[in-house]
C-alpha cells in the first residue's frame, strides 16, 4: 500500500494474487483451443462463455479462484469494435470510458447491436442515428472509436493497457485504486499528511515510529491493557489519566516537560488573552488548553472569542481588539472566514457589539510578549488559568 495513504509502501500481496489470478483468466480467455480452456469449460461453462460463467455449488478451490481473477479482469475488460456484430449496444462493455465501459444513455429496452450503427461500404459510423439515439458524452465518445475496412470480428481487449494486453502491473494498479477509492484515507488532505510524515528529514527508524503513533500502534498503557498484558491502563506517571498513545506522547505531565525544553512547544494549542486599559495596565487575562486539535487559524478565532466572553463575564468595555493578522481579516467580511470557522466569526462579531468593540487591529507574536508569558505558564501547568489580580508581576 502506498506510503502516501498511510502504509508501508508494502504491496498489497491479497491484491497481487487477484492480479496473477486475473492473468490466468486472461490466458483462458485469450486461447480457447488450450487444454486448460477446454477442461474447464467442460465442467463449469459448457452452455455459456467464460465471462458469463458463474460459481456452481461444490465447485474445486481452483475454479473459486479463477472467479476471482475474472472479477478484477471484468473491471478493465472492453470490446473492441470490428464489425459490431458481437456487441450488445447497452448491455456489453465497449465505450472506452472506464469505470462501466457503458453508454450512460439510458436504455430503452432495446438489445441491438452496434452493427446497427455502422455503415458496410464504406465502414462509418452512422451519425444521423447516433445522434438521435445517444447523450453528448456518448456520441463524441463512439464517433471517436476508429473502424476497419476490413469488417474483421469483434475482439476483447484490456483498456488499461496500449497494445491490449492484460499485464500483472496495470491489473494490481486497478485493484488498489478501488480498494483505496473507498477508503477514507484517500482525501487529499490525508495523503498530502502522510506525505509530510514521510519525507521528514528524520532517521527512518524515528519517521517509523512517527508512522507507528500516527496509527496508535505503539505499546501504550492502553494497548496493552486491551490486549490483558496490562491490569491497569492508568498511566504510570501521573497515575490518573487513561495512558493512550496521545497522552503518552503529548498530554502527560512528563512528556510537557520534556516538550517545555523544545522548540515545538508552541504546536500546542493553549489560546492566551489580556485585557488592559488605556494606560497599557494589565486588567485581566486568561490562558486555557483546547479541547481537540485545531489549525493556527481556527485556533486565532476561539482565541479571540475567549477574550471576548472574558470581558463580558466581567463587564470590560473593550475599544480596541488586538489579534493575530491571519484573524483580523475575516472579521471583515463573514464570507472571507475559513469554512469551519464561519460559525465562530459569527460569535465574534455578536461580542464585538456586545463589548463595544470599535476597532480590530493586527498585532505580532513579538508585540505580545504578556500573551506569549500566558501560555508558557498554561502549558507548564497543563490547566486553565485566569489572572484578575496583577499586584504582582508576571
Amino acid at each position: 500500500m502506498p506510503k502516501s495513504h498511510g502504509e508501508l509502501g508494502f504491496k498489497d500481496l491479497s491484491l497481487f494474487n487477484q492480479a496473477f489470478l486475473a492473468k490466468q483468466g486472461w490466458r483462458v480467455l485469450s486461447d480457447p483451443s488450450s487444454i486448460v480452456f477446454r477442461l474447464l469449460k467442460a465442467k463449469y461453462f459448457n452452455n455459456v462463455d467464460f465471462l458469463r460463467a458463474s460459481l456452481s455449488s461444490g465447485c474445486s478451490h481452483i475454479w473459486r479462484s479463477f472467479m476471482w481473477g475474472r472479477s478484477l479482469l471484468l473491471k478493465g475488460l472492453r470490446w473492441k469494435v470490428g464489425d459490431g456484430s458481437s456487441i450488445r449496444i447497452f448491455k456489453d462493455q465497449w465505450i472506452p470510458r472506464p469505470s462501466t465501459f457503458k453508454p450512460i444513455t439510458p436504455n430503452p429496452g432495446s438489445d441491438s447491436l452496434v452493427s446497427a450503427l455502422i455503415d458496410v461500404d464504406p465502414p462509418e459510423w452512422k451519425l444521423d442515428l447516433i445522434n438521435q439515439t445517444f447523450l453528448p458524452a456518448d456520441k463524441e465518445i463512439i464517433i471517436s472509436i476508429p473502424l476497419s475496412f476490413s469488417g474483421g470480428p469483434d475482439s476483447l481487449t484490456w483498456h488499461f493497457e496500449k497494445s491490449g494486453v492484460f499485464s500483472v502491473k496495470s491489473g494490481y494498479k486497478l485493484a488498489l485504486s478501488e480498494k483505496l477509492s473507498a477508503s477514507v484515507s484517500n482525501s487529499s488532505n490525508i495523503r498530502k499528511w502522510w506525505s509530510s510524515v514521510w519525507n521528514l528529514n528524520l532517521p527512518p527508524k524515528v519517521r517509523i515510529f512517527v508512522w507507528r503513533a500516527c496509527l496508535n500502534a505503539i505499546p501504550s498503557g492502553f494497548n496493552l491493557w486491551k490486549r490483558k498484558i496490562m491490569d491497569r491502563p492508568l498511566c504510570l506517571w501521573c497515575k490518573t489519566m487513561v495512558n493512550t498513545a496521545s497522552h503518552s506522547l503529548f498530554w502527560c505531565s512528563q512528556a510537557r516537560k520534556v516538550w517545555g525544553c523544545t522548540r515545538f512547544d508552541s504546536f500546542f494549542d493553549f489560546p492566551s488573552v489580556s485585557i488592559r486599559n488605556d494606560k497599557g495596565k494589565v486588567l485581566a487575562a486568561l490562558s486555557r488548553p483546547l479541547t481537540g486539535l485545531f489549525s493556527f487559524d481556527i485556533g486565532g478565532f476561539l482565541a479571540f472569542r475567549e477574550g471576548l466572553l472574558l470581558a463580558k463575564l466581567h463587564n470590560f468595555n473593550v475599544h480596541i481588539a488586538e489579534v493575530a493578522p491571519s484573524t483580523a481579516s475575516p472579521l471583515v467580511s463573514l464570507d472571507s472566514a475559513l469554512g469551519g470557522a464561519s460559525f465562530i466569526v459569527s460569535d465574534i462579531r455578536t461580542l464585538l457589539a456586545e463589548v463595544g468593540v470599535c476597532k480590530c487591529q493586527s498585532i505580532t507574536p513579538s508585540g505580545n510578549t504578556l500573551a506569549l508569558k500566558l501560555a508558557a505558564m498554561a502549558f507548564s501547568s497543563v490547566r486553565e488559568s485566569l489572572w484578575l489580580d496583577f499586584s504582582s508581576s508576571l
